[in-house]
């Protein structure tokens, strides 16, 4: 007797759980499946429902077989669907209506038509700001401006300033070791008092002898290598008979 109690326990727990479950359900569902003219199962078609009360829009994508389903969609209507996909004919509902936890079958069938896609033209032209004869960023300081810039110690770090990039042998914020200078096209990186940790403490060649000196801000000419900073060439006066 008891055990029969306990079954028939049960199978009221059970009935009651499916009757809440049920319950639960609050939204609709649109389900069906998208075919060609030639009935062949069109996978990828777009499928567009829009619920013209509030104007919400429910979007998907046909799957293998050209089957496609919306949940979670609002009950009633009136809805407006459309099916698109490349090559054929769009088809259009209206006043489709959705019952709740009634899954609606909406089975489309699109018209295969000839799309002519447009010509595509690329075209280029030579941009004037890139070219060979362009290695950078570069500030030259001729004898003029070195005779007229105030200077306390007569070294070229002083010079150097005349770039706005430059802060004493500090040039575009890299360190002084990586810059490359040159007088008259020989190295000199070991030579010039830049810092109080190399060789010398001053410029081994006064500023007089100096002709130009350029300043190139981390030059990208390939014929300008062996350094990662920036580029300093000093040219010295010619002589005179």
């Amino acid at each position: 007797m008891n055990m029969l109690k306990r079954i028939l326990f049960l199978l009221v727990v059970a009935l009651m759980t499916g009757s809440s479950l049920l319950a639960q359900v609050t939204t609709a569902v649109l389900t069906g499946d998208v075919k060609s003219n030639n009935k062949e199962a069109l996978v990828g078609a777009t499928v567009v429902a829009t619920h013209m009360p509030s104007g919400t829009k429910y979007t998907t994508i046909t799957r293998s077989g050209g089957q496609y389903t919306i949940q979670n969609m609002r009950v009633g209507g009136p809805y407006a669907i459309e099916v698109s996909f490349v090559g054929h004919q769009a088809e259009k509902f209206e006043n489709i209506f959705l019952q709740l936890g009634d899954p609606f079958v909406l089975n489309a069938e699109l018209l295969s038509t000839a799309a002519a896609l447009q010509n595509v033209v690329v075209g280029g032209r030579r941009n004037s700001i890139l070219n060979a004869g362009r290695t950078g960023a570069v500030t030259n300081v001729g004898t003029r401006q070195i005779n007229q810039l105030p200077t306390f110690s007569r070294s070229i770090n002083e010079i150097t300033r005349a770039t706005p990039q430059a802060n004493g042998a500090s040039i575009g914020g890299g360190n002084y070791r990586q810059n490359n200078f040159t007088v008259d096209g020989s190295d000199f990186n070991n030579s010039f008092g830049i810092g109080s940790n190399l060789p010398a403490g001053g410029a081994p060649i006064s500023l007089d002898a100096l002709d130009e000196i350029s300043i190139n801000i981390t030059p990208f000419d390939i014929r300008q290598s062996g350094f990662i900073g920036s580029a300093v060439n000093a040219v010295t006066r010619s002589g005179t008979n």
